[in-house]
C-alpha cells in the first residue's frame, strides 16, 4: 500500500544536544530555551513577555519561567539584557561546544 504522510510544518525552536545531555539543566528550563529559541526568528536575540514564554514552553505561570531563566543563566546557556520597568528583558541564546 502506498501511503502518503501529510506532514504540516508549524512553530518550532532548535535545541543543542549539549543543553539536553547538562545535567545541571532543570526539565522547565529546556522547554523555556526552546520556546526562547522559537521567538528568535532569524536573530540571534528575543525580547518576548514572561506570559507568552509560559504559554509557549507549556507552563503554568510566569514564575516557573523566571525560574527556568534564572536555571539557564547559571548554567551559562542564556544571557538576559534588562530593558527598563514596563519592558520585556531581551535573551540571547549562548550555544557552546562541549565536545
Amino acid at each position: 500500500m502506498n501511503r502518503k504522510l501529510s506532514v504540516k510544518l508549524g512553530m518550532f525552536g532548535a535545541c543543542p544536544i549539549s543543553l539536553l545531555q547538562d545535567k545541571t539543566v532543570k526539565p522547565n528550563a529546556v522547554k523555556v530555551f526552546i520556546a526562547l529559541m522559537s521567538f528568535e526568528g532569524t536573530g540571534v536575540e528575543s525580547y518576548p513577555s514572561r506570559e507568552k514564554i509560559a504559554e509557549r514552553a507549556g507552563l503554568s505561570t510566569p514564575e516557573k519561567v523566571s525560574n527556568a531563566i534564572q536555571n539557564l543563566v547559571e548554567t551559562g546557556w542564556v544571557h538576559v539584557i534588562q530593558r527598563g520597568k514596563q519592558q520585556s528583558n531581551i535573551y540571547q541564546g549562548i550555544y557552546r561546544d562541549w565536545e
